[in-house]
């Protein structure tokens, strides 16, 4: 028997099963640290023979363009390799709401019947504003970390000198190699770090539209920027985690 999600009696419809997107790699053929040059003519070759104005099949011309659509833009490239997917709007809105629900959950847990005593929207509030610049500490570090091997290699790669220019530069293959697998490693950095970013921003401001009345237990309120000083531990509870290692 077939279960309706209760959430459609508040008008939200039932989730649909996500669709996975291909291994762009797989799809072209080629090697994850394959350079753009590589990326391009080999979806180049594909394509001419795949397009359906040549008799080519039209799902696999398409998977070849999405595919391409991927690899050959840096950031999208960067993203999938960070996440296995490509973000829109929705998804980062959506993600928004995952960490305002797991951190709602936190505090409920924690605090139970005197939660009425706690600014819970305002911490979380601070919470997330301390995670966006964990999450600028670390995707800077991890970048810097990998230009400043970038710099190293080249300068390693300029040294090199190969006196028979008849034999293949094996040396500055595997030299730029690393050079071009740094360059993605910082890329990748940077564009999880403006993702998980964006995460919290569009968090923080779905919570400026909501207010937390607090009661003093008696039959009045106050204001509960009185109370932000109570129970500090609140704002120590473990942030979300977004695939960032330490």
């Amino acid at each position: 028997m077939e279960v309706v999600s209760s959430s459609t009696k508040w008008g939200v419809m039932p989730k649909k099963p996500k669709k996975k997107i291909p291994d762009p790699y797989e799809t072209l053929g080629v090697d994850k640290d394959a350079s753009p040059d590589e990326i391009k003519k080999t979806y180049r070759k594909k394509a001419m023979k795949h397009h359906p104005d040549k008799g080519g099949d039209p799902e696999t011309f398409a998977a070849l363009s999405l595919a391409y659509e991927i690899l050959g833009d840096e950031k999208k490239r960067a993203e999938y390799d960070s996440t296995g997917k490509i973000r829109d709007e929705m998804n980062a809105h959506k993600e928004a709401v995952e960490v305002i629900g797991q951190m709602l959950q936190e505090c409920l847990n924690q605090y139970g019947s005197s939660i009425f005593r706690v600014d819970i929207f305002e911490g979380m509030k601070r919470r997330m504003a301390d995670s966006i610049h964990e999450a600028q500490q670390q995707g800077r570090r991890k970048a810097a970390d990998a230009e400043d091997k970038i710099g190293h290699f080249e300068r390693v790669l300029g040294k090199i000198k190969r006196s028979d220019k008849k034999q293949p530069p094996i040396i500055e293959h595997i030299m730029n190699a690393s050079i071009a697998l740094n360059k993605r490693v910082a890329s990748t950095a940077k564009t999880k770090m403006e993702q998980d970013v964006k995460t919290y921003e569009t968090a923080m401001a779905i919570l400026e539209n909501y207010e937390f009345e607090c009661s003093s237990g008696g039959s009045g309120s106050y204001t509960c920027s009185d109370l932000r000083r109570a129970k500090e531990s609140f704002f120590q509870m473990q942030r979300p985690d977004f695939g960032y290692t330490h």
